[in-house]
Formats: C-alpha cells, structure tokens, sequence
C-alpha cells in the first residue's frame, strides 16, 4: 500500500489522458469470465501487476469487460501469472464505481517494478465457480459443488488430463496432482475426463457421494501456467531425410528434446503442424538419447487432442523441469516438398536425383546448371560446402529424367524454386548428360534465431529476430525483405498490426539467405444465420441458428452457445417444438485456440403466438333487460406481435372493434362471439345473450297495458315531467269543456267553428291519465300513447332519449306498432 500512495502525485496528471479506448482480455482456456488480465497499449497486448489489485479494480475491469453483475463481488487473483510481453499497468487504484480502468488511477504505461510471475488474474462471476482449491486458488485441497455443498475427490485414476480439467477452469493452462487429506465429504470417485471435458461433472465417474477411498485418498492439485513457450521446433536425422527425426523444440535460448512417455499421434500431429508439414499419417516412436548427440529433455507429459497450433497448446508440464531422460520422441511427417538425393558411394558428392510424383529421377547438366546450381543442390542436401561444383563423373541414371535447363540465383533453398523447362521435359538431353555435384568444406551457415521455418505470431504481438552467420571474419551487412518492403540490420524487429504482415521473410547476407514464414494468428469474425439480431420463430416450430465463420486463422474448431443459461456445443443451435419460454438471447462463441479472445454473435430469439383472450364479462351468459345497451369487451391477455384487428359475430351479423355495443330487443337473443387476429393466427371465445322483457320485472300487470310505450323516470327530473304532463292535461280538459259549452250555447253557429271543435276532440286522443305507481316520487312510471309512428320515427325518438346507436335499431315495417321502452337512472331537465 505505501508504494501505491507514493505514485499518486506522480502520474496523476497523466492518468486524464492515458487510456480512453481501452481495451481489455481475458487470457484463459475456457471462457468463462477467469482468467489473467491483459491490457492493448501502443499496438501491442501487455499484463497488469497485481501490486495493490483488488476487489474494486477487479469490479471496474469486469464491468469494461461487460461481465459484471450487480450483486456479485469480483475477486483478483494475484501472481496469477505467466503473460509475455511488456507489463503495461502497475499500482492501478480505483474505488470501484468507475466504468473502466481508463478512469482509474495507475503507474505511467510501462512503468512498474513487477515480473512476469505478479501478472494478475480475475474472476468476474464466483458464483459459476464450482471447483476450487483450498487454501490457495492455485495449489490445495480440490473440492467440488454439489447440491450446495462442497466435497472432496477421490485419487483413484485422478491423474494429469483430470488435474488440468480443474486447473483450466480456474484460468491456468495445465496442472498436476499432489498430495492431501481431508475428512469432510466425498463426494467424486473413479473420476476419468478426457482433453475435451471442461467440469469433472462432465467426466465419467461414480455415483455422486459413492465411494471407496479413505480420508487420506482425497486428491490436491496444483496449477500452473508456462512462463514462457517453445518458439519453434525442427528435426535432427542422420539420413537427411525430409519430414523424419528427433523432435527439438527451442526454449529459453536453446534446443531440448521431448520425453516419449505418453507421446503418440495426436502430439505428433501438433509437432508436424509446428513444423509445417503435413499432418496426415503422421507417426511418433521412441529413440534412444545418448551419446554424443545427446541434449537435455526440457519437456514431458505432453497430451494434445491433436487440433493444437503448438505443443505448448496441449497438456504438459512446465517447460525445462526434466531432469533427464534416455528416451526422446523421433517422429515422421509427410513430406509434400521435393526431395533430393546424391547417388554416390561418397558422401557429399553423387549424381543429382530428385524425387517427382513418387518417381526418383535424374536432371540433366545443359548449358545452364552451374556453381549457383549446386549450391542450392547442397543446401537442399544439408550438407556443409566452402565450393559447390558440377561434374557429369558419376555415370548416367536410369529412368525419366525429370528436370532441365534449370536456372538459379543461388539464393534458393530448394531447385523447385529455380526456373526450369518443366518436370519430364527435356528436351535434346539423354543420361549421359545426368549431372552431378561436389559439396565441399564448411560452408558458412546462417540461421535465424528462434529458428523455424514457420513463425507463428498472435495480432499485435511484437516479433524480433536475429539474423545469424557463422562465418570469419563477421559478417556485418544484412538485409531483410518482408511483405515488398526492404529493412537493413542484423535485428528484425515489429508488431504484427495486420493480417496483411503474414508472408515470407528472408534474410541475405554474403550470398546466402534464410527464410520464415510469418503466420498472423488472428480470433475469428463470425456471424449468426439466419440473422444476428432478432430470430423471428413460432411456437411449436423447430428453430437451426448456425454460427458461421467469416475468417479466422488458424481454422476455428470449437464452437459454444449459451441460451437461458443453457450451453452446448456445435456450430449449429437446434430448438425442437418451440416454446414461450424460449424466447431470450442466444450466443455463439467461436474459438480458434491459442488463447485468443474467441468471436461472438449474438440474436435474441423472438417467439411468436397467436392471441390468448378472455370477454370482459368473463361470463357464458349475458342477461339483458329488453330496450337495455349490452357492451362487451375483447380483451387480449398476451399477443405476439399485436393484434391487428377484432371481429364479432352475432345473429349473423359481423362487426369490428375491440368493443361490442347494442341496444338489444328480444330478437338479440342468441351466441356473441369475438376473433381476434394477428400474424400468427386467430383465437376466439363467445358468450350467449338472454334478452329479459320489462313485464316480467314490473310484476303488475294493472299498471303495464298492452301495446303501451312505458317510460321509467327516476329522480327529480322524472318529477318535473310527470308534473308537465299533467299541467298540459289539465289544459287539454279546459279546453275541451269550454268548447262543449261553446257548443251548446251556439247550435247555430257557422260549419267552421264546428270544425274546429272537431279538431280539439282528435287532439284529446293523444292523451291518457297517468297514476303514480306504489313505488313512490322516487321511482314513477308514466305512459305515453305513441301511435302511427314508423320505425325512422321510433329512432328519433330513441336518439331523443339519449339512443344514438342507429345499428341497435331493428328495422320493422311502417304501420301502427306500440313498443314497450324503460329508461333507467336518466334524469331529465
């Protein structure tokens, strides 16, 4: 801590512009949120140092990493250890609400005081954690979850493959089992995995909580990860053959041979593809490592599934921790280059024969094949020369002869590279003109270092090599060439930040030169078919998404999805009978080893279903007092997509909208039902409608008279009506006693007098007494003679009294009719 607040005032004022962008990784095996954290800066990848590296700064770079969930606590691993390259970050210090490490305070870039074996490590999410080592993450008691439960493991078949399952889903690349005693459950036994397995549950094994094994049979492990890797390979053989020899790799600035314990075709598949030769039929045997060519074993117990880019990609120990060993691995590649031979007793010198189409042949001298010739012959021989010379002394061949008029710069490593007339022409040649070449003294050599004749670099990794010639006096002029562009200098050195750096390099120096390929590893770039935003499928249909890869080196092989907490395996994600509940975003992660961050995409599955709804009534039967509005809601409970339109049916008749509304009479009686419609189909329900007439609710027949209207008035402005109506009653009645009286005083009066009495008794029709019910002021009943009205006419008079719903009204034809209405709770003023 005291070195951290020592830093602060220093490197503060740099901190405002330092890393915005940033960009983060986790390095692990599995990606499942652990592992060691690496930061890019300056083109180039680098490790943070775990000084000071804790809770709130594992909670910032989980969170810029897009795995922080909120109520989970980010744990540091500290020496979690080995990156490469430079150590970007030291005595970062943040409080842990900060979106990114760009916002937290640290050491200027480059600048610490750390190694290699301080480069920390993360764990975004404990909770997935279901096997860890105690009382240390990286070496201890193994235990695993179960039922909420943490238990032991049994030792018997507990071996390396089991140890580094474990250690790979704590972010290390490797592991190996130790010693240790516990008395708590055991809950795993007869525990065997295979390279591919990612949990022990996954591994064969008993019965859960069966066993044989005592207190001291519970098993340790102990983890590891490689601080450095073996950086290139080659073959050492006594018979120059092409593609056969004891395997070497480079490690720590010199060669070292691999144990051959364990060692078989899936590891020497990875070896042939180190190399860059073919890997089909390949095949691994042990040699004896003695004598004078003897060198020390750096490696061991290797186990490879046989898709890696490396050996250091497989199970192993750590580089350099053997001892010694008198058995090595020798292995046989298939060779797809052309191979050469001299034809002689001597060696170093013989007719040239080359080997076409499974068919040795001979070449032919010409006038073209000189000293830069066979100098490219006795480097495709391996041999050490100061002179290469050309003769025709060693006889003539037998069988086709192959090459002529071959043409070389000297430059060359192999004569398929040099110009020629084409394989089996020849052209005015026969077998006595068969050359041959002398390959003498010791030639200078150059090499590159590391050696290879395949470099494999991870993007945004920095390379240098070195240009090597063993000669006298030293050779001080070198020149590179790489992708059309020149370089001088004895040290090539670049960060590979494109896949355009892939290609050959070669080095020239005194007429000779040596060559590598630069092989760009680059994560892959993939996509989601059919879409990688939205998948549109519907309930009850089979679902295929395929995860495609658009580019990638090397090849990708291992493809993982994760759906609603579910993972599998495949390059294709398969639904069968699809559900609501599958609905949920579906991730494909594509990896391609080595470490590299692994491509994803991602869609969220949308699944879709026809409507499910319910009426608003939520009941079978609808009653209805005759002359009443019914209104009836379709209500939909869940829908996708949304609905698009509402049907009712009714009595044969069909109408739209959510809401159903009619002022009904008894021939309304019958089945109501609503669809409701969208994409993926229509769902309906119905209810029935009773009409109830006003007569047999009123229950006194005194009062309700046949072919009547009967108007129900309630409150203070049915009152109000009622004593208009009688007011005008009263008048009407004057009247019509006034005119009798008129009558008799006047017989003899004029026809249009009498006709206007005559009109006052027409009018008097119009109107009847009206009686007040028992129900009281508060609840009156009046009836109202309507005659010779039509059914436009009865409508006004519905619209009149607040109707204005024109489809209610039945149509009926135009002569004499009486209806009975009731209005209810409808005040007048």
């Amino acid at each position: 801590m005291g070195k951290r607040l020592e830093v602060h005032a220093v490197f503060l004022a740099a901190l405002t512009v330092s890393v915005f962008g940033q960009k983060l990784r986790l390095v692990s095996p599995l990606n499942n949120g652990v592992g060691r954290l690496e930061v890019y800066y300056n083109g180039t990848w680098g490790t943070v140092c775990d000084d000071g590296f804790g809770t709130n700064e594992a909670k910032v770079a989980c969170r810029q990493l897009g795995r922080y969930k909120t109520g989970l606590t980010p744990r540091a691993i500290e020496t979690f250890g080995y990156g490469g390259g430079r150590i970007w970050l030291d005595d970062v210090s943040c409080s842990g609400s900060e979106s990114s490490l760009a916002s937290c305070s640290h050491r200027s870039w480059g600048t610490n005081n750390c190694g290699h074996s301080e480069d920390v490590g993360i764990i975004c999410d404990p909770s997935d954690i279901t096997m860890k080592l105690t009382p240390g993450y990286k070496r201890g008691l193994l235990q695993v979850l179960h039922s909420g439960i943490w238990g032991t493991v049994c030792d018997d078949y507990f071996g390396q493959v089991e140890a580094s399952v474990v250690c790979r889903a704590l972010g290390y690349q490797g592991g190996k089992v130790i010693n240790e005693e516990s008395s708590i459950k055991m809950w795993l036994d007869d525990v065997e995995c295979t390279l591919q397995n990612t949990d022990l549950k996954d591994c064969k094994h008993r019965p859960w909580g069966t066993n044989n094994c005592g207190d001291s049979e519970a098993v340790g492990v102990e983890c590891f990860s490689f601080p450095e890797e073996a950086t290139a390979a080659r073959l050492v053989s006594t018979t120059n053959t092409p593609g056969e020899g004891i395997l070497e790799l480079y490690y720590g600035g010199q060669w070292g041979r691999v144990y051959y314990s364990g060692f078989g075709v899936e590891e020497a598949t990875v070896a042939c593809r180190m190399l860059g030769y073919s890997t089909i039929a390949v095949q691994a045997r042990s040699s004896s490592n003695t004598g004078s060519e003897s060198r020390r074993v750096i490696v061991e117990k290797v186990h490879c599934l046989g898709t890696e880019l490396t050996l250091n990609d497989c199970i192993h120990y750590p580089w350099g921790s053997v001892t010694s060993s008198s058995r090595v691995v020798r292995i046989q590649c298939p060779n797809t280059n052309l191979q050469m031979r001299l034809n002689s007793t001597t060696p170093g010198r013989g007719r040239v024969e080359v080997l076409h189409n499974n068919v040795w042949g001979t070449v032919c001298r010409g006038s073209s094949f000189s000293s830069k010739e066979a100098q490219v012959v006795c480097k495709m021989a391996n041999l050490p020369w100061s002179m290469a010379s050309v003769t025709t002394s060693y006889g003539p061949g037998e069988g086709l002869i192959w090459l002529s008029n071959v043409d070389c710069t000297g430059t060359e490593t192999s004569l398929y590279e040099c110009s020629h007339s084409g394989w089996g022409t020849a052209p005015g040649c026969y077998h006595s003109s068969d050359v041959g070449v002398i390959c003498r003294g010791a030639s200078p050599r150059i090499h590159l270092e590391p050696p290879g004749s395949v470099l494999n670099v991870l993007l945004g990794q920095p390379i240098s090599i070195k240009c090597v010639v063993d000669a006298s006096p030293k050779v001080t002029s070198f020149r590179w060439t790489h992708s059309g562009r020149s370089y001088s200098g004895q040290t090539f050195s670049k960060t590979i930040t494109s896949k355009s750096d892939s290609g050959t390099l070669t080095c020239t120096a005194q007429n000779m030169t040596v060559s590598t390929r630069i092989n760009v590893w680059y994560p892959p770039k993939v996509h989601l078919e059919p879409g990688n935003d939205t998948i549109d499928v519907g309930v009850g249909d089979d679902l295929h998404v395929q995860c495609v890869v658009d580019d990638a080196n090397p090849t990708t092989y291992t493809f993982r999805w994760s759906h609603n907490g579910d993972t599998s395996i495949g390059n294709t994600f398969h639904i069968q009978n699809v559900t609501k509940s599958d609905r949920g975003q579906v991730s494909c992660t594509a990896d391609n080893g080595h470490m590299m961050t692994p491509g994803r995409a991602d869609a969220a599955i949308n699944v879709k279903y026809p409507p499910e709804i319910h009426l608003s009534t939520k009941q079978d039967v609808i009653s209805v007092i005759a002359g009443n509005v019914v209104e009836v809601e379709c209500v939909v409970d869940d829908a996708n997509p949304a609905v698009v339109s509402y049907m009712w049916r009714h009595n044969g008749y069909v109408s739209y909208g959510q809401m159903f509304q009619n002022h009904v009479s008894s021939s309304d009686a019958g089945n109501l039902s609503c669809s409701v419609i969208n994409e993926q189909g229509t769902s309906s329900v119905q209810t029935s409608i009773v009409v109830l007439q006003a007569s047999s609710l009123i229950g006194d027949d005194d009062i309700i008279r046949k072919n009547k209207v009967v108007a129900i008035g309630t409150g203070s402005g049915g009152i109000v009506i009622i004593i208009l109506l009688l007011l005008l009653i009263f008048y009407q009645r004057r009247r019509m006693t006034t005119a009798k009286s008129d009558d008799k005083s006047e017989e003899n009066s004029q026809r249009p007098a009498q006709a206007s009495r005559t009109d006052g008794a027409r009018r008097k029709q119009n109107y009847e007494s009206m009686e007040r019910p028992s129900g009281g002021a508060e609840n009156m009943y009046c009836e109202i003679e309507m005659t010779s009205r039509t059914a436009a006419d009865r409508a006004r008079a519905f619209d009149n009294h607040g109707y204005g719903d024109e489809e209610g009204i039945r149509q009926e034809k135009a002569e004499p009719v009486y209806q009975n209405a009731i209005v209810r709770n409808q005040s007048f003023s």
